[in-house]
């Protein structure tokens, strides 16, 4: 998911999860930028 607002601020999430038969690995990304 990524949003963008006013061209200068820009907020990022991203969750990744992946399911195995021997583990189970979970990841979650977030951030934001900003440019002036």
């Amino acid at each position: 998911v990524s949003a963008q607002y006013n061209k200068q601020h820009t907020f990022y999430l991203e969750a990744d999860y992946t399911q195995g038969n021997l583990f189970d690995q979970k990841q979650v990304n977030g951030g934001y930028r900003f440019s002036f």
